[in-house]
């Protein structure tokens, strides 16, 4: 009786083990930001009393509303990054990571515009005028909201290196970021100005994190330059260089044959086995199948039309891969379903699968996107 039970606590342990580790981050930014407020709220009773407490509860409610954007925006990054990460799709985290960075500086100045129109109406939605001095909590709330674009960046950089598994960098961004320069400089903007220089102390941690970041990426690349390259923190042999790698995307049946005749072309200049015909074959017709599938079938109206094709060649393998963003669809288990019951195939994958049948096949769906994954060696 007792061994079945130490196997079941083995293999519950063994499987909750990788959840713990993934949420961990999540959970200790979660303590230092509750630590971080009863630092805060201690310095405001010490040297302002419960008038300068009243201003900061409302501007700190506030700040959290609106830093909602840059978290959702972190999350997606996280997951993005995770993703192209096992992949060892340099030039997508890349891609990733600069999205965010535009997006966030955007969304969050015009945000910032916003609230300093509307600062003391945002104010009175929270308390009553009788209760604080609204005209300061206005002042406050539009010195505390610069923090906005300043957080959405920090953020975006934390959960990246999360998804890259810089496991030392995260955490070293979540303690700096969430409590200690915030911390830190709320003592001295406090004794100096009041509530405002509190509402201050979440800019100045955010700014000090991305400051320190910049001397770490210096120290590790010894590159004064602000080139999102050495920010990514990526060994020198992540990826493949750009001789091994070819991408295009793809929006019609057309260019869906002209990806397949390059795919194929890729394959010749690279290959340096005897399969090297019998792998570009197979790849150039996978290629085109899938594609055309995924637009006959995948693509409707109202979809954002994303579509692209990458083959990289690396270590004497080659990695094709088919993204899109259209309707899910996992081409790997609609095979095996047809194929055990004897449906209708109408996507032609029985074809297609099993030209592939000694090559490793694989489906990813993560966010909106489909991503079908071929690996064959050349040897």
């Amino acid at each position: 009786g007792l061994r079945p039970s130490l196997k079941l606590v083995k293999a519950g342990l063994k499987n909750t083990l990788p959840i713990i580790k993934l949420g961990a981050p999540a959970a200790l930014q979660k303590t230092l930001i509750s630590l971080l407020s009863l630092t805060l709220n201690y310095i405001l009773i010490y040297f302002g009393g419960a008038v300068s407490l009243g201003i900061f509860t409302v501007i700190g409610s506030l700040l959290n509303l609106l830093n909602a954007v840059g978290q959702g925006m972190g999350a997606a990054v996280l997951l993005l990054s995770s993703v192209f990460y096992a992949e060892e799709d340099k030039r997508s985290l890349k891609e990733v990571i600069k999205a965010f960075i535009k997006y966030s500086v955007l969304v969050n100045a015009v945000m910032f515009i916003i609230v300093c129109f509307t600062a003391e109406s945002l104010v009175q939605l929270f308390t009553r005028a009788k209760d604080i001095d609204i005209n300061m909590a206005g002042v406050a709330l539009r010195f505390a909201v610069l923090d906005l674009i300043l957080f959405s960046l920090a953020n975006c950089f934390k959960n990246y290196f999360q998804g890259i598994k810089n496991i030392k960098l995260t955490y070293i961004m979540i303690l700096t970021q969430a409590f200690l320069f915030a911390a830190l400089s709320a003592f001295p903007l406090m004794k100096f100005f009041g509530v405002i220089g509190v509402s201050c102390a979440f800019a100045a941690g955010d700014l000090l994190t991305l400051i320190m970041l910049y001397l770490i990426v210096y120290y590790n690349k010894k590159d004064f330059s602000l080139k999102l390259d050495n920010f990514m923190m990526l060994k020198d042999d992540f990826g493949v260089q750009d001789n091994n790698y070819y991408g295009r995307s793809v929006s019609s049946i057309e260019e869906a044959a002209e990806a397949a005749a390059e795919v194929g072309k890729f394959v010749e200049s690279h290959a340096k086995s005897g399969e090297a015909k019998n792998i570009k074959n197979k790849l150039s017709l996978c290629t085109e199948e899938i594609c055309k599938n995924n637009i006959a079938y995948g693509l409707s109206d109202k979809d954002k039309q994303y579509l692209k094709v990458s083959l990289i060649y690396k270590d004497n393998k080659f990695i094709l891969r088919i993204r899109d963003d259209f309707k899910k669809y996992n081409p790997v288990e609609s095979y095996k379903k047809y194929k055990l019951e004897g449906l209708e195939d109408k996507y032609g994958l029985k074809m297609i699968f099993g030209i592939l049948q000694t090559y490793t096949v694989d489906y990813m769906g993560t966010l909106s996107f489909n991503t079908l994954v071929v690996k064959c060696n050349d040897n």
